[in-house]
């Protein structure tokens, strides 16, 4: 079963709707690749960082590892994700894993990312539930809106475990000066703290407008029966 989910993602697929999601991954896969070495070539100085030997090598993998686990989920658990729902993903692991370096470049880069993620996860997240579940749609969101908060703090755990381990100054805002120095503008358990109640309100802000465009959908069907 399994080895017929993994050919029907990225070997002989009869469908043209996975055809086409699996040649758009390995299309991105090798433009950012492309991308990552001009970078590293000709602008160097935009990359200075200590471990910058490593993170191109290690975003591609990551971005490889993140896009597959996309792809085999919709597959074998028959998601049937939405055009949508790529672009989120592959918007999400470009902007968060190919450009890393950019945390050390713009202090508000990783808040932005906080605010936007959790939005582009719930739309995913939803879809998924209410393709999978028949239950209400008030628990829709409320199942939405803890997954997201979970997940949110599931990878602030991660960072932590990746900083102790490898000290890639995940945790905290540091900017990044000349001859490999970092400076601590945001202390760690603050930026930890910031990262999890910025991802809350982005996903408040999911589930409100959600509950507004839904019930003002329902209102005009309403009216248009009544009619």
């Amino acid at each position: 079963m399994l080895e017929k989910n993994v050919r029907k993602v990225f070997g002989k697929e009869k469908t043209k709707s996975y055809i086409i999601k699996r040649n758009i991954f390995f299309v991105i896969i090798a433009l950012f690749f492309i991308i990552g070495v001009f970078f590293r070539r000709y602008f160097n100085f935009i990359t200075n960082l200590e471990y910058i030997g490593l993170v191109n090598v290690i975003s591609l993998i990551g971005l490889i590892i993140v896009i597959s686990i996309f792809h085999l989920a919709d597959s074998m658990f028959e998601l049937k994700l939405r055009k949508r729902d790529y672009f989120f993903m592959y918007f999400m692991s470009i902007t968060g894993i190919m450009l890393s370096f950019l945390y050390f470049k713009f202090p508000n880069y990783d808040k932005v990312e906080h605010l936007f993620f959790p939005m582009m996860f719930a739309s995913i997240t939803y879809h998924i539930l209410t393709k999978k579940l028949d239950i209400p749609f008030k628990w829709k969101l409320f199942f939405t809106f803890f997954i997201i908060v979970g997940s949110l703090t599931m990878f602030e755990i991660i960072e932590y475990l990746l900083d102790f381990i490898f000290d890639w100054h995940l945790q905290g805002v540091f900017i990044e000066e000349a001859g490999g120095i970092y400076r601590e503008i945001l202390s760690r358990i603050d930026d930890t703290m910031l990262d999890i109640l910025t991802g809350v309100i982005g996903t408040m802000i999911y589930i409100i407008s959600l509950l507004i465009i839904t019930k003002s959908k329902n209102s005009i069907l309403n009216n248009k029966i009544n009619q």
